[in-house]
This record gives structure tokens, sequence and C-alpha cells, in this order.
């Protein structure tokens, strides 16, 4: 099973194997991919690093950070055609397709891609379609602070656990609250979108504010209910999110060990747990890799915001 953080401006992969989910790095050992595709002087498609150290030599031969194009009319023209914002993103997929195959010996079973949670049908859409042409079969999408989540407390499980995320970035920022029990993973609500970002710091208080009351208003818990909030995002933007809840709210908050891996690494989790929802009958009852750990039941109370999308 694959888990693939579809950044914005870079990519991670993550399989769930025996031991629960694990980062894939590349051959040259760096864990994230770079969102670059470009044509080299013979025409050979470049992606990843290769593709950004060709566009810092030919900036007209390929394109970087395309995802927020996904499902736009938007198009591209560099090695001597015109590419849709689809095209760039199953090229760039199948790179990273062909490194999971190579580490798992075999194409993965089911795959699940980290969405932005602001992004719409339209362009949930096109990256199922970006999946399906770069050979991922098995598709289904997940909101990004919801894989942190079930990264989160797949490390750190309990009985049952209110689970706050707050993901700001420089392009926007997201709140998603979850109830999450050892059987049973629900999605309270989800609030932000693109247009809040972390960009100025100094106004974070501002940015962040009303959403997260807003999230805690639809999902009728108050903050002192929550039993963890989370922050993912870059690290000036993690501290800032850890300043502001001190400050203005007089309360802790925890980070992944590694916030950047945790997108990948929840998504990795929602491929576990999608293949189980859908197993057939016959197969319901067999042991299961993670029992005691996975989860049998996913409720998403806002549906498109919280990222069901599923192809086959």
């Amino acid at each position: 099973m694959l888990g693939i953080d579809l950044g914005r401006s870079e990519g991670r992969i993550a399989i769930f194997g025996a031991s629960g989910p694990q980062i894939v790095s590349d051959a040259d050992d760096a864990d994230a991919f770079p969102m670059a595709v470009a044509m080299d002087r013979e025409g050979k498609p470049r992606t990843g690093h290769a593709a950004r150290k060709l566009l810092l030599e030919r900036p007209e031969a390929g394109v970087e950070g395309f995802l927020g194009a996904l499902g736009s009319k938007r198009t591209f023209t560099f090695g001597e055609r015109t590419w849709t914002p689809t095209e760039c993103a199953a090229l760039y997929l199948s790179q990273l397709a062909a490194r999971a195959e190579s580490v798992l010996g075999a194409p993965p079973s089911r795959t699940a891609i980290a969405v932005p949670a602001y992004f719409n049908d339209v362009q949930r859409q096109a990256a199922v379609d970006a999946a399906r042409h770069a050979g991922l079969n098995a598709v289904c999408l997940v909101n990004e602070p919801t894989a942190v989540a079930l990264a989160w407390y797949f490390r750190h499980p309990k009985d049952r656990s209110t689970i706050a995320v707050l993901d700001l970035d420089d392009d926007a920022f997201d709140v998603t609250l979850l109830d999450i029990r050892p059987d049973r993973y629900e999605i309270l609500s989800c609030n932000g979108g693109s247009g809040l970002s972390g960009k100025d710091l100094a106004k974070v208080a501002a940015v962040v504010d009303r959403p997260l009351q807003q999230a805690l208003q639809d999902a009728q818990r108050t903050l002192d209910a929550v039993d963890d909030v989370v922050l993912a995002g870059g690290r000036e933007h993690v501290a800032a999110l850890q300043h502001f809840l001190s400050e203005h709210h007089k309360r802790s908050s925890a980070t992944p060990e590694h916030p950047e891996q945790a997108v990948a690494l929840g998504a990795a989790v929602y491929a576990r747990i999608s293949e189980a929802l859908l197993r057939p009958p016959e197969a319901a009852s067999a042991p299961s890799a993670t029992a005691g750990k996975g989860c049998l039941v996913l409720l998403l109370v806002c549906f498109a915001a919280a990222g069901l999308l599923l192809g086959f």
C-alpha cells in the first residue's frame, strides 16, 4: 500500500508494511521529490530533482509547482508540445510510482493521495485522473490534515481521542477536527481555505482564529475538549501556530517528530484503511496486518472537503 503527499512544491511517498508506515527515499536518499517536470534536449522526460536541475539551466524546458493548476484549463508548453496540468501531474506521479514499485517489488495494491483540504471536486478528479495515467490503480484521496491526524494517532493510540489538526503553509490554512477510536475514525468538521496563508507570520492570529473557531463550532466542541492539537506545515509556520495557541488560548500543542513527513505517512495509513474497508466479504475475516491498530470504519461528515473520492 502506498501513500503519496502531493505537496505544493515537493512530494513524499510512504509505504505501509508489517511495521506500519515508512517513508521511501529516492535513489540519492532524499525523502522529498520536487514537483517539477521537464524535457531534455533529446526529448526524454525528467522529473523531480533531475527536472529541477534542468530548469535551472533552461527554464523553458518544463514547469514546477503545478499542483494549484490541477483541474483548470491552464496549459504549459515545453518539449515541443502543450501539456495540461493533469498530464504534468501524471508524469510526476509516474516517477513516484516507479520508486515505490522498486521498493515494494510489485505495483502497490492501493494508493492514497493526500491533497489540500480546499481542493474542489474538479481538482480532486484531476488528481485521480493523473494517478490513473501514471499507472496507479485503486486510487483514493484523503485531505492533508486528515492524513496528519491518522499518522499521529497511529503512533499515539488511545481508546478514544478528539484531535484538531492545524495545517498552515505559504498558500493555505486548514483546520480539521476528528474523533478517533481503534475501530472508527470520524471527521467532525473542516474549515480554512486557500485564501488564508502563512506568508505574513505576523498576522497568524487573524489568519488562524476564525477558521479554528468555526471548525470548533461546527464540531460542537470547545478547544478544552480537544485531546490533542497537532500542528503541521513548515517549521516556521508550526512555531507561529504554537505561539498563537499559547498566547491566545493558553493551549499546548504537539508536532510530529518529522512534520514534513506526516502527510505521506498518514496517507499510507489511509491506504491501509481503505483497503480493509473495500476488501471482499470472504477476505474481511482474514487476520489484519494491523490488528489492534487498524481501523474498520471511516465516517466522513463533510464528504467533499474530507476527500472521499475513490478511483478504480
